[in-house]
């Protein structure tokens, strides 16, 4: 295993670690939340069906959920991959960073989510309800969610992509 992989262990206390947090989060805040944990089919991921039905019951979303279950290999619909993932990606690389500074790269990491902002999400989710409508237009079959049937970038991304280009 080389540095940066995941193992069955460290994906366990990386999930009790945010469990924690998130408890600590409801707890100072004194009131209970109710999101949704969206969990892909990545290899590791297969070993923590009964953890995810004990720590969120009728909560998350992934192969094995009795919830509701995700599309396998559909990043380009999900919003974490269509949005988030590249959207950090570009904050913490945007500049070279020496790859053994781990400190610069986590700190690069909670700056990019903390840029984030309440209108990013709102057109995120605008682009994502549209990505959504392509699906069943097609009956569930394949779609390219970056374009529309005449291999236009659709309206929601344009938009979008448009906000967050200016929003920095």
């Amino acid at each position: 295993m080389t540095p940066g992989d995941v193992d069955n262990k460290s994906y366990r206390l990386f999930l009790q670690k945010f469990l924690f947090e998130l408890n600590q989060i409801q707890r100072l805040q004194n009131k209970t939340l109710h999101g949704i944990l969206m969990h892909d089919d990545a290899p590791v991921h297969h070993e923590f069906k009964e953890f995810l039905d004990n720590e969120f019951p009728h909560r998350w979303i992934g192969p094995g959920s009795a919830y509701a279950t995700w599309p396998h290999l559909s990043p380009d619909l999900h919003p974490l991959c269509f949005f988030l993932w590249g959207h950090i990606k570009s904050k913490v690389y945007g500049k070279p960073i020496d790859e053994n500074d781990t400190i610069e790269l986590a700190n690069r990491i909670y700056h990019a989510f903390t840029e984030i902002t309440p209108e990013m999400m709102e057109h995120a989710v605008k682009a994502y309800k549209a990505r959504l409508k392509m699906v069943i237009e097609s009956d569930g079959a394949l779609v390219d969610p970056h374009h529309d049937n005449e291999n236009d970038p659709s309206d929601s991304d344009i938009e979008a992509m448009q906000f967050m280009m200016y929003s920095f």
